[in-house]
């Protein structure tokens, strides 16, 4: 079974909006008994029309997929046109259908909405349901988000609270009108269960006492009055919205936040709720402040109802992220064209992003063609080796200047128990084993450099400048596009380069690649740096092949360090060379002011991690090898 961030649950249905402007003569709203009149038996003309897929759970699981959270939903279709609409629209939106439950000769929901000067009016359409899931497959979901659900939803419910119960999976939850008025008892019992709790202010009060108050209060010491005794049901984290009004966390510390809400022109409001909780909830999993999961969930409410439909304006993460950055820069935030270029610190990395390296050499496959077992393997691989990094850690390497970098495919764990302990954190952006620059996840890069928020986001590329000028270039247009997006984007870009012989150059040394390393690439090098930042290729730190004299280091500084790049800083990596040969990369380099570290990785952990795989050494005499190796290389730096 597949492992997920978040598991929706709830239903799903087909969304019709029909628009009319407010100018609309054959239609009238008494505004003082709220009704919405129109002239029976008439054919009346709508100004604008969609559809589109909706529901509670199904806007969600949207919004979080849109923002780079893997998201399945559980809900009920039936075996109709719609039904058909809906899983279409599901499938582009790369929701998991693994719980989804097909129900021969019934028809999906489906739901009408009146959209009238800024408010709707909704008919719905709810057959039967039984909602059938077997959530016992659940188990390895990251989050459970638990909403409304139609007839006969309180079985589902009980079992949502038994499976919490037994595997302690966080819950998120945001009941329906009918799970506020059917049974209150049973939503309170979810509420004890409950990690983040999103209800509109209406919906604390009905949670709270059966019913509104008839006294509106808006203030802001009524609302944090609300979650605290939410907070006393057992509710971890509690989010009240409040339209216009704003919104409202408290935490479990029992600190309060507060978001207001921005004036914008509202076209049509079905949904905002949702996006709002999407989007906290994809903040929430990136490991995002409260803050900043609430600007998230605002971003995205605010683009909502901008649009008709409930899911038309959900947020990319790219687009998240942009717009971010356009309202800080308002605001006098950070520029977004002209951020400082360097890195102000030593930087110790332990890179094990290697993922071909795995498949080939300890199992003699191709990467596509590992197995599941062998991918845990790698996975496991991977953990054994951020242990070791810890360790080191442990025995004095300094916490601020030491980094992992590793893969999202087999290091998502990892990275995200990194970012929560403050590590630095380097993520690749690159597919393995190219020969050409490839992005893991093609133009999709941001959306998983946003989903962590790495300290750097890396790429590796071969590149010699005697390389054809077509490949030079079109691996300058590459680079530069993740150069751009680090820097407009408030991220660090780190850049590694091997600058591998041609054979022509080969010839020229008669085939000995150590004289070509020691004669040949030092030259090549500084061309190559010299050569992207004319591209316009600008990263913080370069990741360097090491080299064997203190002038040669010297020289690539001060081509790294030109113009307004004085903080500039470079890394020398191992190669997979020997230990002897590494030590003396790092001794020498060490010496040079603008050589801040190392980023060594086989050298360090591969004849561990190949014991280990051989059963040769038990995990903790693995770990111990992987934390005396990397302190090892911080020794060999900080000797000088």
């Amino acid at each position: 079974m597949p492992e997920f961030e978040v598991v929706s649950i709830g239903d799903t249905t087909v969304d019709i909006f029909l628009n009319f402007l407010a100018e609309n003569s054959e239609i009238r709203l008494n505004s003082d008994t709220r009704e919405f009149c129109v002239k029976y038996g008439e054919k009346i003309d709508v100004d604008n029309c969609a559809t589109s897929i909706g529901g509670n759970a199904s806007n969600v699981a949207v919004g979080l997929s849109r923002l780079g959270v893997s998201a399945a939903l559980a809900a009920e279709l039936g075996d109709d046109s719609l039904s058909e609409l809906i899983l279409a629209g599901l499938r582009k939106e790369k929701i998991d259908e693994s719980f989804l439950v097909k129900t021969p000769t019934k028809s999906a929901s489906l739901s009408i909405g009146i959209s009238y000067q800024n408010d709707r009016t909704l008919f719905t359409d709810r057959p039967e349901r039984e909602h059938l899931f077997n959530l016992s497959r659940l188990r390895k979901a990251k989050m459970i988000f638990l909403t409304s659900l139609g007839n006969e939803w309180k079985h589902v419910y009980k079992q949502v609270i038994e499976l919490v119960d037994k595997t302690h999976i966080p819950l998120a939850f945001n009941p329906g009108s009918l799970q506020l008025h059917e049974d209150l008892e049973l939503s309170r019992e979810v509420l004890k269960r409950t990690l983040i709790l999103f209800v509109n202010k209406e919906e604390a009060e009905q949670l709270l006492f059966g019913k509104e108050p008839e006294k509106t209060d808006n203030s802001k010491e009524y609302i944090q009055g609300l979650m605290n005794k939410l907070a006393g049901h057992g509710v971890k984290n509690c989010v009240i919205t409040n339209g216009v009004e704003g919104s409202y966390v408290r935490d479990e510390e029992g600190s309060y936040f507060y978001h207001p809400t921005p004036e914008i022109k509202v076209v049509e409001k079905t949904g905002a709720g949702d996006a709002y909780t999407g989007a906290f909830l994809a903040a929430w999993q990136m490991n995002r402040s409260i803050n900043d999961a609430m600007e998230w969930g605002t971003q995205n409410a605010v683009s909502v109802i901008g649009q008709m439909g409930a899911q038309a304006g959900l947020l990319t993460q790219d687009r998240m992220v942009t717009k971010l950055a356009e309202k800080r820069a308002l605001e006098g935030g950070y520029s977004m064209t002209k951020l400082k270029l360097g890195y102000d610190n030593n930087l110790f990395i332990l890179p094990f992003d290697h993922r071909n390296t795995f498949a080939q050499h300890l199992f003699n496959v191709k990467m596509e063609e590992m197995n599941e077992e062998q991918r845990e393997a790698v996975k496991d691989f991977k953990q054994v080796i951020y242990e070791g990094f810890q360790e080191a850690i442990s025995k004095g390497l300094p916490k601020e200047k030491a980094g992992i970098l590793v893969d999202e495919e087999f290091g998502d764990a990892v990275l995200r128990d990194a970012s929560q302990k403050g590590f630095v954190t380097i993520l690749t952006t690159e597919k393995s084993g190219q020969q050409e620059l490839a992005f893991e996840y093609g133009e999709h890069f941001p959306e998983h450099i946003e989903k962590y928020q790495p300290t750097f986001a890396k790429v590796l590329i071969k590149y010699n400048p005697a390389d054809a000028q077509d490949l030079r270039q079109q691996q300058q247009v590459t680079l530069k596009k993740i150069s751009d997006y680090c820097h407009e984007h408030n991220h660090k870009f780190l850049l590694e380069v091997l600058v591998g012989a041609n054979d022509e150059q080969l010839v020229k040394v008669n085939g000995d690649k150590k004289e070509y390393d020691r004669t040949v690439r030092p030259r090549l090098t500084v061309e190559m740096i010299k050569e992207l930042q004319d591209a316009g290729v600008e990263p913080d730190v370069w990741k360097l092949e090491g080299l064997e004299s203190v002038e040669d280091y010297m020289n690539c500084v001060h081509q790294s360090q030109m113009g307004e790049r004085q903080n500039v800083g470079i890394v020398v990596l191992g190669r997979g060379a020997d230990e002897q040969t590494v030590d003396n990369w790092i001794r020498l380099g060490s010496k040079v002011p603008g050589i801040i570290g190392f980023a060594v990785g086989r050298t360090i952990f591969w004849d561990a991690i190949v014991d280990y795989y051989n059963k040769k050494t038990s995990r903790e005499e693995t770990i111990g090898k992987i934390s005396s190796n990397f302190y090892h290389y911080y020794e060999v730096f900080a000797e000088k």
